[in-house]
């Protein structure tokens, strides 16, 4: 299965989730990442031998019509899922499934900053949302949520925070993942969001979404190194 990403950033959660797929996984993934600058997980798509595209173009319609493009020449982009500081314009993804990792319990804390805005607020939950991009600032379909405490040590060292965020994210991308390994992912745009609703919406067991357990035990294994206890 192909999957795009669009990132603009050091791409801490891919690596470790395409460490874990190549690890773990009896399907083949395929990526394709797009970026708007010069960053690391370029240089890391590039020594990885990772199809990356570099697209140096400030205004987003344009860019998201480039990107719509370049998904478009690789045939079976099944989802874009985003890691981007920039918005994506309805190019983009009023034709291809978008989805985005947004750290905050949606609807709280919308658009930038949002851990740092939660814990100045004092807010008991740290959370990622797993959702559908639309033409609204983080107001998408919701597939998945993760939520775990704000614990002490977060408020005084906000690092701490964004690891947690960092690993739920993570957790979710398997999710993602692992519930598409299933879909004919050639319903078009619409049909494949309601189909991954469905999927998130079955019965669900302690971790918060089924995961195969091979990955869950990765992202435990992640969690341990961070001392960290999330999911």
């Amino acid at each position: 299965m192909r999957f795009g990403l669009i990132a603009s950033s050091g791409g801490a959660v891919f690596k470790a989730v395409k460490q874990i797929l190549d690890e773990c996984s009896f399907q083949q993934h395929q990526f394709y990442v797009i970026v708007d600058r010069q960053c690391p997980i370029y240089d890391y798509c590039i020594s990885n031998d990772i199809e990356a595209e570099l697209i140096i173009e400030p205004d987003n319609a344009r860019f998201s019509q480039r990107a719509f493009e370049l998904f478009s020449h690789q045939g079976d982009v099944a989802v874009v899922c985003l890691f981007f500081s920039r918005l994506v314009t309805e190019s983009l993804f009023s034709n291809i499934l978008t989805v985005n990792f947004h750290p905050s319990l949606l609807p709280h804390y919308k658009g930038f900053r949002a851990i740092e805005q939660a814990i100045s607020d004092d807010y008991p939950q740290l959370g990622v949302t797993l959702h559908v991009v639309d033409e609204s600032i983080d107001g998408g379909q919701i597939l998945a949520q993760l939520a775990t405490a704000i614990t002490a040590q977060m408020k005084e060292h906000p690092a701490k925070a964004h690891t947690a965020s960092y690993v739920q994210k993570v957790y979710l991308m398997l999710v993602l993942i692992d519930k598409l390994e299933g879909l004919e992912i050639s319903v078009g745009k619409e049909k494949l969001a309601q189909l991954l609703l469905l999927k998130f919406n079955q019965p669900q067991v302690i971790p918060p979404y089924r995961l195969r357990q091979a990955y869950y035990e990765q992202v435990l294994r992640i969690q341990s190194v961070e001392n960290l206890e999330i999911i």
